[in-house]
């Protein structure tokens, strides 16, 4: 790995980093559960999935998007 800094002075080492913030924060090891209306500013313990799909039909940001540019010998192919 190269030490070039890219013209910034003080590099922090990835590894460096971790250890100066482990040493600076306490983890929480202790959960409530609480109503969603209670929840801002809280920091989620696990993982949160809806239950299903929203919206729960197949869809697209955008119609007839095409995989390739088109051109003149290869023209777009979308239907609309």
């Amino acid at each position: 790995m190269s030490d070039d800094t890219s013209g910034f002075g003080d590099v922090t080492r990835l590894g460096a980093l971790r250890e100066t913030l482990r040493a600076a924060v306490d983890p929480i090891h202790r959960t409530d559960t609480v109503a969603l209306s209670a929840a801002e500013g809280r920091v989620l313990a696990d993982a949160v999935t809806a239950r299903r799909a929203v919206p729960h039909y197949d869809r697209a940001a955008m119609d007839a998007t095409p995989s390739a540019p088109a051109t003149p010998s290869t023209p777009a192919t979308g239907h609309r």
